[in-house]
Order: C-alpha cells, then sequence, then structure tokens
C-alpha cells in the first residue's frame, strides 16, 4: 500500500512537472498555427499533437499494466476472446455471437494485433493476454488528446485544453476503465472525435468570430461552421463509425442531428447528400465486416435492437430504475467533475451579454490590447451538458444499466471541467478556485483509482496468469480446469495461450438468458443449479468412474469451498489447495467474495491419478538420494568448506 501511495505521489508531481513545462511549448506552437481563409479551420502544428499524443499514449501504456482487477466479462468475452477463436481457431464464443446481436468491427482491432504477433513469432502467453490492452492504450491516447482539442474548441484557449488533459488522465473512470478492451471504450473515443468536428451553435456568430471569417464567407450558416475545426461531414462520419461499434449510440447522436436539421440552413444537402450516405455506408461496412468474420449475412444493430429493445432481453442481466444513470451512474463516474463542468458551461452565458452588448469593431480594438477573458465560446453555453443528457436519457431507456455504458458522456465533461479552471486560472481574483479544485481532483480521484484498479475484485484475472504457467509447464491434467464461479467471472483461452496452439481444456458454468437456452421463463440455469446444490452438482457432473474428464485442476471463491458438499467432493477427489488469491473486501452483486482459491490435484505430465502428496513425496525421496551420494563421496581435501557443506547436506 505504501508503494503505491508513493508511485500514485510520483504520478501527481509528473502530472504537474508536465503540465507547467508544456504551458509555454503547446503555447509558442499553437501560436505559429494559422487560419486557412478558404475554409476558416484554424491548423494546429502537428509536430505539438504528436507529442501530446506520445505523452498520453506513455501514460495510457503504464496505465494498462496498473490495472490487474475485474471489472465486466465483456472486457475479455466480447473483445480478445472472439479475435483469438478467429485468428488461432479455438476460443468461446458466447450466445451474443450465435444470435448475431454481436458485431465484429471492434474485435477487428485485436485479431489485427494477434495476426501481428503470430507473424512475428511472438504469440506467447503474455503477448496474447496483454497485447489487446496495449492497442486500447493507443486508442485510450487518442481520447486523451481528442478531449484536450475538444476543451480548445468550446472555449478558444490553450489553457482550457491542457487542464482538460489534465483532467482526462485523472479522472478516476478514465484510469479504471479507458484502458479495457470494451466496445464502450472506442464508441467514446469515436463519440468525442464527431464532437470535436461538430458544427455547434456559437452566441459568436457574425461578431466576435470575425476575425476568422472572410467577407464572402460571413454568411450566418459560414461562420457557424467556420468556429474552430467544424466539419460536418468528419463528424457525421464519426458519429457512424461510433454507431457500428455500439448501436445504442444512435440514442444520443439523434437528438444532435435533429438540432441541426433544424438549425441548418442546408438542410437538404445534410439530410440527403451527408447523413443517408454515411448511413448506407457504415451499414454496409457493418455486414462485410460481420461476414468476413462469421460467413454469415446479418446486421447486428437490427438484432440488437430487437432483442434488447422489443422483447426486452436486457432484463435477464439486472434492471434498474429509470432514473438511475442521474442519481447514481452518472454522479459516481464524473464525481467532482460534474459542479466543475457545470461553471464552465456558465461561462458561456458571459459570451453571449458581451456579444450582445458590443459591436464587432469593439471586440476587435479590445483585442489588440488585451487578450479576452476565457469562457465558452465555441458552442452555446448548454450545449455541453446536452450531450451528457442526451447520452444519459438514451441510456435510460433500457431496463439493464451499467456503469461503463456512460463512458461516451465522461470526455465532454471533462472538456467542459478544464474550460472552468481556465477560466479560474486566468483571472486573478479566482485563481486560487483553480489551485483548489486541481487539490481536490487529486484526493478524489487517486485513492478511487489505486483501490479500483489495484485491490477490488483483483483475484480472477492474475489467477489466469498462474493456469496458464502450470499449463506450460504440462502440470494441467486431461481433464482441464474448472472454473466452480458465477459465470464469465474470469477470462478465458485469450489468457491461456500456448504456443503449441493446442487449446487447455477448461469448462465454466453456463447462463444464457432463458429464451436463449430455451428454458422456461424463470427456470434455473448451470451457475444457479451449482449454487443451489453444488455438492451432488459436482458429484453429478465429474463421477468418480469417470477419470479422464474429471478436471485436475478448480477455481472458487472462498465461500464456495467452505459448502459441506463441495469440501467433500474435493477431499475424495484428492484435491489440495495450490493458490490462494485475495479479491475483495466488500460485495459486488452478490455475496462476499474475498479470495479466490486454485485447488489442484495431480500436476505430473498431465497424467491422472497421482496427488500432490505422492509427487511431493517422490521429488523428496529423489532429492535425499542426492545428498547421500554426495556426503558418501570420498573427502576431496578442499578445506572447511567442503565439509560445511557435507555437513549442511
Amino acid at each position: 500500500i505504501i508503494l503505491e501511495f508513493v508511485s500514485f505521489v510520483k504520478f501527481a508531481y509528473f502530472v504537474r512537472c508536465w503540465f507547467l513545462s508544456s504551458h509555454h511549448y503547446v503555447g509558442r506552437r499553437t501560436a505559429m498555427a494559422r487560419v486557412s481563409p478558404s475554409s476558416g479551420t484554424r491548423v494546429g502544428d502537428a509536430h505539438a499533437t504528436s507529442r501530446l499524443f506520445a505523452q498520453c499514449f506513455a501514460f495510457r501504456v503504464l496505465n494498462a499494466f496498473a490495472v490487474r482487477t475485474y471489472f465486466n466479462a465483456d472486457e475479455f468475452w466480447q473483445g480478445p476472446e472472439v479475435a483469438h477463436r478467429f485468428v488461432f481457431g479455438y476460443g468461446h464464443l458466447t450466445w451474443e455471437w450465435e444470435r448475431g446481436l454481436r458485431g465484429y468491427a471492434h474485435v477487428t482491432i485485436f485479431a489485427a494485433v494477434f495476426k501481428l504477433a503470430a507473424w512475428l513469432g511472438v504469440d506467447n502467453t503474455f503477448v496474447i493476454a496483454w497485447g489487446p490492452r496495449v492497442a486500447q492504450a493507443a486508442i485510450a491516447g487518442v481520447g486523451d488528446v481528442l478531449t484536450h482539442q475538444l476543451a480548445r474548441r468550446w472555449f478558444q484557449s490553450d489553457t482550457a485544453a491542457r487542464y482538460a488533459t489534465f483532467c482526462s488522465l485523472a479522472c478516476w473512470f478514465n484510469w479504471f476503465c479507458a484502458v479495457r478492451t470494451f466496445s464502450n471504450c472506442l464508441e467514446a473515443v469515436l463519440t468525442t472525435g464527431a464532437l470535436v468536428y461538430w458544427p455547434w451553435g456559437t452566441p459568436a456568430v457574425g461578431t466576435a468570430s470575425d476575425a476568422n471569417v472572410s467577407k464572402e464567407d460571413s454568411g450566418k450558416e459560414n461562420a457557424r461552421k467556420n468556429f474552430g475545426t467544424a466539419n460536418r461531414v468528419v463528424a457525421v462520419a464519426l458519429a457512424g463509425a461510433s454507431c457500428l461499434v455500439r448501436p445504442t449510440a444512435g440514442l444520443y447522436f439523434f437528438p444532435l442531428f435533429l438540432t441541426e436539421l433544424i438549425r441548418t440552413d442546408t438542410k437538404i444537402k445534410f439530410l440527403c447528400l451527408e447523413c443517408v450516405p454515411i448511413l448506407c455506408g457504415t451499414i454496409g461496412a457493418g455486414v462485410a465486416i460481420d461476414f468476413y468474420f462469421s460467413k454469415k449475412v446479418y446486421v447486428a444493430g437490427w438484432n440488437f435492437f430487437l432483442f434488447n429493445v422489443l422483447e426486452g432481453g436486457s432484463a435477464a442481466y439486472g434492471t434498474h430504475a429509470w432514473h438511475w444513470y442521474l442519481t447514481q451512474g452518472y454522479p459516481a463516474v464524473a464525481t467532482v467533475f460534474i459542479p466543475i463542468a457545470f461553471f464552465g458551461c456558465l461561462s458561456g452565458r458571459n459570451t453571449t451579454r458581451t456579444i450582445q452588448s458590443s459591436g464587432s469593431s469593439t471586440l476587435k480594438s479590445a483585442s489588440k490590447h488585451a487578450s479576452p477573458p476565457v469562457s465558452l465560446r465555441g458552442a452555446f453555453w448548454w450545449e455541453p451538458f446536452l450531450v451528457a443528457a442526451y447520452t444519459i436519457a438514451g441510456h435510460s431507456i433500457a431496463k439493464h444499466k451499467e456503469f461503463r455504458f456512460l463512458m461516451p458522456a465522461v470526455p465532454p465533461t471533462l472538456a467542459a471541467a478544464g474550460g472552468c479552471l481556465a477560466v479560474w486560472h486566468r483571472d486573478p481574483a479566482k485563481k486560487w478556485r483553480a489551485k483548489k479544485a486541481v487539490s481536490l481532483i487529486l484526493l478524489t480521484q487517486i485513492p478511487a483509482a489505486a483501490y479500483l484498479g489495484w485491490w477490488h475484485q483483483s483475484g480472477t484475472v492474475p489467477a489466469m496468469g498462474m493456469l496458464a504457467n502450470f499449463a506450460q509447464n504440462g502440470k494441467v491434467g486431461a481433464g482441464g480446469i474448472f472454473f466452480a464461479t458465477p459465470c464469465h467471472q474470469t477470462p478465458f483461452h485469450s489468457f491461456m495461450h500456448q504456443r503449441s496452439r493446442v487449446p487447455v481444456r477448461m469448462h465454466f458454468l453456463e447462463c444464457p438468458p432463458a429464451s436463449v437456452a430455451g428454458r422456461t421463463e424463470g427456470a434455473p440455469d448451470e451457475a444457479d443449479l451449482f449454487f443451489a446444490n453444488p455438492g451432488p452438482f459436482l458429484q453429478s457432473k465429474f463421477p468418480l468412474h469417470d477419470e479422464h474428464n474429471a478436471p485436475s485442476h478448480v477455481v472458487m471463491f472462498d465461500g464456495t469451498s467452505r459448502d459441506p458438499g463441495v469440501a467433500q467432493w474435493l477431499d475424495e477427489r484428492g484435491f489440495a489447495m495450490k493458490k490462494n488469491l485475495f479479491h475483495a473486501h466488500f460485495a459486488v452483486d452478490r455475496e462476499l467474495q474475498a479470495r479466490v482459491l486454485i485447488f489442484a490435484r495431480q500436476v505430473v505430465d498431465g497424467r491422472a491419478g497421482e496427488t500432490l502428496e505422492e509427487e511431493l513425496t517422490e521429488e523428496l525421496e529423489e532429492d535425499l538420494e542426492e545428498a547421500e551420494q554426495e556426503v558418501a563421496a570420498p573427502e576431496r581435501g578442499v578445506g572447511s568448506g567442503d565439509v560445511s557443506h557435507r555437513a549442511e547436506l
């Protein structure tokens, strides 16, 4: 704990030094940025952006290897596991893939990582298990850069952009979730990119932005598009890509598209020449990618809608109140950034009043003598929070809710919070607020990131590394490994990859919805049957006379091992505890699961029937025989060292 605390103190010091050193560098480089008279698009220095990405990527790689905990099964079972099956020929496909509810667009990234590793001949257990995390770290680094650019777009300030980057790196939920291989994380990055290029409404149209708009482009429509880095086609394309990865992205993009359709003067062009072609292209790309991987023709988004919305299938994994995201989910994810972002948005109201009360000539003459205060200039003051509100409202339609579904709402919140810190930083009377806010952010985010990323539910992922090591050393028998845990509590074949390409036999408790498994509604699944009466279940699944199919290793939580029937079965089979790993201090969704236990019963060349006691006895006899031979050997007369060595033997 002390070492972890020291490392995070060092991280905080590093962030502070980086922020101070980059203040002059980025400011100097971006001062050289030029504004294109023809398009009004601000062209930044690519070198500064590349340097920022390199720093964020290095931080996220450290982040990827520091996060050792389990969060949700989809991190492993809906990404790397599917890619492993496609590249190496084995891996488990959950029922969603059989029903065509998932698309392979997100899986393509990890399949490329595995293909590259196989081509280079480095497809060992470590590379296959953690390679997807490094790829996700690169995606998270892009997300940090886009958050930086979004704050610059909204607040027209490099100080706001730097503070937004700080917020993105310091946010506990970004540390905890952004480097995990969820499709939600890629969705959030694509959504942030779309927001960077989105043609936001701005109170500065025709006045404060006149300096960035040529005379022939001084109309309302052109001025709105030219403010910042707006490119509606790019924004729509990124929104389409986000919907391709996660169809639920359409729930919060639809209100944005509707607002733009009402606001724009080029409605026909927006609808018929931009939205419709990109929509068709997105659907076509999804069908093509899915056919390449599955050899089936289907539209994953449509199947997803039918099952989760019309059939209500998502409720099988738990339901929440309609207000859960608003009252629990969003406050837990964004924490102290919510009020800070709110004040950042309110700074745009001052911009509106200034523009309404001042002419453009006054603003131009003032800008020659002093830089204007930082405020929300690139959008109406309520629009940043509308993005988060659309995300919350859209996902609240479904009964099943999860924290990770709110990932797209985090970057705009952090961008607005960075703008608020910049507003306070540039105002001498309020600069103390920025310092206090930074301290508050570090004091609240670092403990949550450290505990949830390093300790809470930290047993199941390291357990797979140990099992993979057993398999490499020939310690796993023909019966393989049995996971006597709630379904999908551990990674699977993607963490057990062997260079021999021979899969390790593994069993786990299945838990598909009743409508998929053909059970009557409310009937127990395999996992329910096990936990209702685990002893008889094990006796039935692995009878004593069936030695070949009996597992050599069993993984379970400590509560399960204390069941009398389970303890009896372990004793009859000759199992002994091999590893006892810490997992959690408190319960999540079910009874307390404090420790992860690994039991083993035979470990010699994968052959069944030899217990750990027999193996240890055999090894001890060999060691004693070698020692006796050395002691009985004639003295060599080298000195007292040899005599001491012989006595020790």
